[in-house]
């Protein structure tokens, strides 16, 4: 999930878009995570994406989550568990925007031991990311409906614990 974000911003910087330009990213997403057992899941939702590397993901399948993430922390809140949990920042971005290269009609980046694919359609946005995660799962994450600069509330992008939500501060710096 958080690899989406950055893989956002790395799209902007090497294609045809000028980054002083862009202010924002919304898409549409799904998630494909097949694991190492062939076991698939799937995800999908929408997310907006900042400039300032502010990012908001809402998950509506198979279960509601919100995801916060900045370049301090990120923060995955469940609203049926009522539990929020907060990670330190992992893969940098950029460690990515350093090692991200164009080949033919993809992206190849890699950064802390992942190798990620960045697919383009024909107008030169991007359509689809792979990568193998550190628990070897494969991810696929399809994009659609991406729109850039639109209005923004930066509200969006603070998380606010409802009463009585449980925080838990994790150890590990992905999730």
């Amino acid at each position: 999930m958080r690899i989406l974000v950055y893989l956002f911003f790395i799209i902007n910087i090497c294609f045809s878009f000028d980054l002083k330009s862009i202010n924002n990213i919304k898409a549409d997403f799904v998630q494909i995570i097949t694991t190492s057992d062939n076991n698939k899941i799937e995800y999908s939702g929408n997310s907006v994406t900042t400039k300032g590397y502010k990012s908001y993901y809402k998950y509506t399948k198979p279960f509601e989550k919100e995801v916060f993430i900045d370049e301090k922390q990120t923060i995955v809140y469940e609203p049926n568990l009522n539990q929020a949990i907060i990670f330190t920042s992992g893969i940098g971005l950029v460690d990515i925007l350093n090692n991200a290269k164009q080949d033919g009609d993809k992206i190849i980046s890699h950064a802390n031991n992942i190798t990620f694919f960045i697919y383009l359609d024909s107008n030169d946005m991007p359509k689809k990311i792979e990568y193998t995660d550190t628990l070897d799962n494969k991810n696929e994450i399809i994009l659609s409906n991406i729109k850039i600069n639109t209005n923004i509330d930066d509200s969006i992008f603070v998380f606010n614990a409802p009463k009585g939500t449980d925080i838990i501060y994790s150890k590990s710096n992905t999730f």
